[in-house]
């Protein structure tokens, strides 16, 4: 660090922090050296001690190691220079990394300004190198959610001000309107965090002052002229909001780490924004050579935890979400049917039936990964390609949720074409159940532009499904499936009707066949001829059968 003490009394103190270093930055790396020594206020000027722990690490956010909270100990720097100053108040100061740590260190002080220009807010939502770099590097390969669990408000800095876990600070946000990626990455989201509207001009009852400029195309740090223009301003508000407040003085404070109802509020906030994800993301948190095939989180998606599993064919692509079992409960997977990919391109998850009960554990959404990569495509049936089967590896994956999450039950959730793969995911199992709403029972003899489409963009060697082998059940295997399973099928809809019946029958055909035909059909699960059902009713059906497995746990099944 560099510190200046005096030579005399000022009512405010300079903290700055650097963002990213070039490969050719030496360390220790100071921000604003030549304009703090220009003030005649004192100062502290950090250099980001984490970057010494990796020389080839760029950006590292002041973020630490699992063991060392570099915080703590540049709070008690500043507080202890702050003291011999007698300075009462700070101005905390950093551009894009750098304005991050100033908005997360500004908070531990209730007499101090934070001046940042185009900053991150979510170091997760910059460019993936760096952030991934600091997780491998210092956090033991932990994954996101279980870093901004475990570390509150370390990694997002928007946890830290929506949780009132902050002292009171102000914070004076200077964003470069032409700076598209950190509008949309980091403002607008942390924003919506907050409570405030993406256009908005203040935020936390006025503490935060938004200042737009277009300054052009890219990012960039602001002009030294405007960056000592808005710094000017800065503290002239936090003198204002000084003399109204009246909070109290740096040097007079205790340290932030003694405040335990704003460390509990923060704990609290994450707790309940991670915490569900965090179970989910720990299993992954290490690979596991004994995989087939390789399941890593790549996102801490909206409603739970992207995971990509990943063989040496092709990739798989889930959403998994935590219930309230944390063992015990229902498993449920969700498949989906056709798509409009220009609506919803690749990986699209199926949400429409999902819902919230007491036995549910988990709930897994897979996109189908037959059209990843084709862009036209609208209906896969989960076949993937010539040289690959998904459902195989799909199970595999599953199999180790179900071990993981102690789930008691497995359901597999299928309308239509989705009914097909759902047939198939649970005959790998000889426990699985599933949830099938007018289901397809073959593919081998469909014919139209979608299955045209699909043949030529990933089974180029055929000219029909008739010669795929996995376009048609091993209905040796489905028959018990769907002896304990719950179907439930549409008799108004004329071409479902029509699809059963053209099936060849045989001796093991037969079997499977009656068993749908003579389903009595149930005209309050669809509307119409419609082959997916209401999502009121598919919401009822799935609590219903959730009871059923809450009174077969009471009676020792």
């Amino acid at each position: 660090m560099l510190i200046r003490t005096g030579p005399v009394q000022s009512p405010s103190m300079t903290v700055t922090f650097h963002g990213a270093r070039t490969g050719k930055t030496k360390l220790p790396y100071f921000l604003r050296v030549r304009s703090s020594i220009d003030d005649t206020s004192p100062f502290v000027l950090f250099s980001d001690p984490t970057l010494g722990l990796d020389s080839d690490n760029l950006l590292s956010w002041f973020s630490g190691t699992i063991k060392v909270d570099v915080d703590a100990s540049m709070e008690a720097v500043i507080r202890r220079v702050a003291s011999l100053t007698k300075s009462p108040s700070l101005v905390l100061e950093g551009s894009s990394g750098g304005g991050f740590v100033a908005m997360r260190m500004a908070a531990r002080f209730a007499s101090a300004v934070a001046v940042v220009f185009s900053p991150q807010t979510d170091i997760f939502k910059y460019h993936p190198r760096f952030a991934h770099r600091v997780r491998e590097a210092f956090y033991d390969f932990m994954p996101e959610i279980c870093m901004k669990e475990t570390f509150p408000g370390r990694f997002n800095v928007a946890d830290i001000y929506a949780s009132g876990a902050d002292r009171g600070n102000l914070v004076l946000y200077a964003q470069n309107d032409g700076d598209e990626f950190h509008v949309r990455q980091h403002l607008n989201p942390m924003l919506l965090c907050l409570g405030s509207s993406s256009d908005a001009s203040e935020s936390i009852q006025g503490r935060m002052l938004i200042n737009r400029d277009d300054l052009g195309e890219g990012h960039f740090p602001h002009p030294p002229e405007l960056w000592d223009e808005t710094v000017k301003s800065a503290k002239s508000w936090l003198f204002s909001h000084i003399n109204a407040t009246q909070p109290i003085a740096v040097y007079e404070e205790e340290m932030y780490a003694t405040d335990e109802l704003r460390q509990r509020r923060l704990r609290e906030h994450c707790r309940a924004r991670y915490g569900e994800k965090s179970r989910i993301g720990s299993w992954f948190s290490q690979s596991k050579t004994s995989r087939p095939t390789s399941m890593r989180l790549v996102d801490d998606a909206e409603g739970g935890c992207q995971v990509k599993a990943e063989s040496r064919n092709g990739k798989i692509d889930l959403l998994i979400r935590a219930g309230v079992r944390s063992s015990g409960g229902v498993l449920r997977v969700f498949l989906h049917g056709p798509i409009d990919p220009a609506v919803s391109p690749y990986p699209t998850f199926d949400h429409r039936f999902s819902v919230h009960d007491d036995e549910l554990n988990l709930e897994v959404f897979v996109a189908d990964p037959t059209l990843a990569g084709a862009a036209r495509l609208r209906v896969g049936w989960y076949l993937g390609s010539e040289s690959w089967d998904p459902i195989p590896e799909l199970a595999s994956c599953l199999r180790e949720l179900e071990s993981a999450s102690g789930a008691s039950r497995v359901l597999i959730v299928g309308a239509s074409s989705a009914g097909f793969a759902a047939l198939r995911l649970a005959a790998t199992s000889l426990s699985w159940e599933a949830l099938l709403f007018c289901p397809e029972l073959s593919v081998r003899n469909l014919k139209g532009s979608f299955v045209t489409e699909l043949l030529k963009a990933k089974f180029p060697s055929h000219q029909s499904f008739s010669t795929v082998g996995r376009a048609e059940l091993n209905w040796q295997t489905i028959l018990p499936v769907l002896m304990r399973s719950n179907t439930y099928i549409n008799r108004s809809a004329r071409q479902y009707m029509e699809h059963l019946n053209s099936i060849e029958r045989s001796p093991t055909s037969s079997d499977a066949l009656d068993l749908l035909l003579n389903l009595a059909g149930d005209q309050e699960v669809f509307q119409n001829a419609q082959t997916t059902p209401t999502p009121h009713r598919a919401h009822q059906i799935l609590r219903e059968i959730a009871t059923s497995l809450r009174e077969d746990e009471s009676i020792g099944y």
